[in-house]
């Protein structure tokens, strides 16, 4: 088994909402110390497609795995809509127009 270190999040809210006026906050993990990482447990073959997509990336420390355009944070709007195409590429057309297959990552934060 593997391990993946998970910085604090910056969540795309709204400029309405931050105090900054920028489009993502800053939130600390949840039951955790600000600033503090998680470790999370991950599969050896997980493992292996991050640590390619790191080295053929040139990624450093502090650099974002799947970053957006320009560099900067991943829109949400891209995130769903690629996890769309991903689900009606794997899924049979039933399962994909099912209840199950509309969930959202996020609804699948707590599924093994």
């Amino acid at each position: 088994m593997a391990d993946i270190v998970v910085h604090p999040a910056k969540p795309g809210i709204g400029r309405t909402w931050t105090d900054s006026g920028t489009r993502h906050g800053q939130r600390r993990l949840k039951a955790g110390a600000e600033g503090e990482t998680r470790i999370v447990p991950c599969a050896p073959s997980l493992s292996t497609l991050l640590q390619v997509r790191i080295e053929e990336a040139s990624l450093l420390p502090d650099d974002r795995l799947v970053p957006g355009e320009h560099g900067g944070v991943l829109a949400g709007s891209v995130y769903r809509r690629m996890w769309d195409h991903a689900r009606r590429a794997t899924l049979p057309p039933h399962v994909y127009a099912s209840p199950t297959g509309r969930r959202r990552v996020y609804d699948l934060r707590h599924t093994r």
